[in-house]
């Protein structure tokens, strides 16, 4: 969260349109999960065909967590997947045991966001 090295995330890892939308932040989480673990047994087998993406759920469900403790707290996030993997590595010094997901901003909303129309949820839902 130092300035420095915020600014060297924003300037080395994120596109153009990302560092303009956190220009502003005071601190970035970039959010990582260990491959092979969850939904895998002891001896590194998949439990079932979803392999890897039951760790991308778990962090998913922490990222989810993280953002409305911070709202709690007074402030906004902005998830970014749009990202330089690489160069997150390199910066936050992250092992390839681990699956790079998103870089989430934290800090003071400067405007109002100009987020897309979302689907109503019976477009989306399908209940049984």
């Amino acid at each position: 969260s130092s300035k420095e090295a915020v600014e060297k995330l924003v300037k080395e890892s994120l596109p153009e349109f990302n560092a303009a939308s956190s220009k502003n932040a005071a601190a970035f989480f970039v959010t990582t999960f260990e491959k092979n673990r969850a939904g895998f047994t002891r001896e590194g087998a998949a439990e079932n065909e979803l392999g890897n993406e039951w760790g991308a759920y778990d962090l998913g469900l922490q990222n989810m967590v993280l953002c409305l403790a911070a709202t709690d707290l007074g402030y906004d996030t902005l998830i970014m997947g749009i990202r330089d993997e690489k160069a997150l590595r390199t910066i936050c010094e992250i092992p390839e045991s681990q699956e790079v997901v998103a870089v989430i901003a934290l800090g003071k909303r400067m405007g109002d966001a100009l987020a897309p129309k979302r689907k109503a949820t019976a477009d989306i839902v399908k209940l049984i």
